[in-house]
């Protein structure tokens, strides 16, 4: 399979943006994710 330059931002990590960016990099596709609470606490 081809990689695709393809570049994708997801805003809003709920359970759709989660699902969504998973599936695209999945197909190889290179994903961010901008969530709006810090993950680090």
């Amino acid at each position: 399979m081809k990689k695709s330059k393809l570049k994708f931002l997801v805003v809003g990590a709920g359970a759709v943006g989660g699902i969504t960016a998973a599936l695209l990099r999945k197909n190889g596709i290179d994903v961010e994710i901008v969530c709006q609470y810090d993950s680090s606490d």
